[in-house]
């Protein structure tokens, strides 16, 4: 249960592998390695010809493997105050790499898109970009979390 909700139209987060440090969270139940770590905002505002930062505070994130009851392999999300969520690979010939949702609490979720990015200085890491707010669909039977490995800069060896 969460103990916040997010009140915004549209979210983004940034995933950033770990690298040399030692972090676990629990999934499911289950202490798992944390592959990855960023933070989810609400999204950039268009203000003429640029883009500018919400008003909003952020919420850390971080992600560890995971798969369904069927073996289906993803990154499960865990986030600030009690949210969490789902990101799977996308299928091919899609424009985007990753797809999942996203807990806002209340009983509604935002679907997200994710694409590997690289920053200015040459970092890898994953952008996640919100579509719209639904309610949340009925949970899924519980998953079991799986081993993982840490992933490389050129995601080659993302864990799904």
């Amino acid at each position: 249960m969460s103990i916040i909700s997010i009140q915004v139209p549209a979210i983004q987060a940034a995933l950033f592998p770990v690298r040399g440090e030692s972090q676990t969270v629990k999934v499911y139940g289950v202490e798992s390695p944390v592959l990855f770590t960023g933070s989810l905002q609400a999204a950039d505002k268009k203000d003429g010809d640029r883009w500018v930062p919400g008003a909003y505070g952020r919420l850390s994130v971080r992600a560890a493997k995971a798969s369904t009851r069927e073996g289906k392999e993803y990154l499960a999300l865990v986030i600030d105050g009690g949210l969490q969520g789902r990101l799977y690979k996308a299928e091919p010939g899609k424009d985007y790499e990753y797809v999942g949702s996203i807990d806002a609490g209340g009983g509604e979720e935002f679907v997200v898109f994710g694409r590997r990015r690289k920053s200015e200085g040459g970092v890898s890491f994953i952008s996640l970009n919100s579509a719209e707010r639904k309610a949340k669909e009925p949970a899924p039977a519980k998953a079991a979390a799986a081993p993982a490995t840490a992933p490389s800069d050129d995601f080659d060896d993302v864990p799904f």
